[in-house]
């Protein structure tokens, strides 16, 4: 039936803030603070591209910081599900 299954080998990487894309790993060690960030900074985050960054950044602007992880929702592109994936990755200090 063609159905892969992914097994981790003890060397790959488990950790939700690091993804594999082609042969090259990429991990966020750091939280990013979405009130400071720039748009490569926040393409960091999974789920976040380029254009989503500028809109945080756009927001941001207009309606001042960030206080806390629900404030995101706010942001016109982001929902409780994407949210979910990055609100233990930033920060708002």
């Amino acid at each position: 039936d063609n159905q892969q299954v992914f097994v981790p080998s003890t060397s790959e990487p488990t950790n939700p803030a690091e993804t594999t894309q082609g042969s090259s790993v990429t991990s966020i060690s750091e939280k990013i603070n979405v009130n400071t960030a720039t748009i490569s900074e926040l393409d960091q985050l999974p789920g976040i591209g380029p254009a989503l960054a500028e809109e945080i950044i756009k927001h941001r602007e207009a309606f001042g910081i960030f206080h806390e992880a629900a404030d995101l929702l706010d942001v016109s592109g982001i929902g409780p599900a994407k949210l979910e994936k990055i609100s233990e990755l930033i920060s708002f200090d």
